[in-house]
């Protein structure tokens, strides 16, 4: 999977000021709302959270991979948030908090079209060297570089 598409420079962020789940999540989805790849905010904010009640996304590792399908969704897109120490209490039933999101909105006419896009960012988080680097780079532009370079999913 070739993030390249999928993952524009402006869709990084390193630092969100929020104080629920919502708020944080909102913060992440307004990118695709600048752009246009989302149509209403809400009506995908509802969705994503809808999925985090039914099941969270959160890992063990501080990761979090939040994701709906809605028909306000016109694309596949993608959104990264990777916070410094200690990140942000992402879902109140885990432990620890989390440092890295990743929030990928689903077009309802296309339903699966995330599955590749997920194992591809599975496979980034799992690797425990890229992961860190991830995690200690000093900027939004670092970051990109490291996540679109990341070699293509088997």
């Amino acid at each position: 999977m070739d993030l390249k598409l999928l993952l524009p420079k402006e869709h990084v962020l390193c630092s969100i000021n929020a104080k629920t789940r919502r708020e944080f999540l909102s913060v992440m989805a307004e990118m695709l709302v600048q752009e246009g790849t989302v149509t209403d905010k809400e009506r995908f904010l509802d969705a994503v959270e809808n999925r985090e009640d039914a099941m969270t996304t959160q890992t063990d590792g501080g990761i979090a991979f939040p994701h709906a399908s809605s028909h306000v969704v016109k694309r596949l897109a993608l959104v990264v948030a990777v916070l410094p120490e200690p990140g942000f209490q992402y879902d109140e039933d885990q432990l620890a908090p989390c440092r890295v999101f990743f929030l990928i909105a689903i077009p309802s006419a296309a339903p699966a079209a995330h599955l590749p896009l997920l194992t591809h960012l599975a496979e980034i988080a799992m690797t425990k060297n890229r992961l860190d680097k991830i995690l200690h780079a000093d900027s939004p532009a670092a970051i990109h570089k490291l996540l679109v370079s990341a070699p293509a999913s088997r």
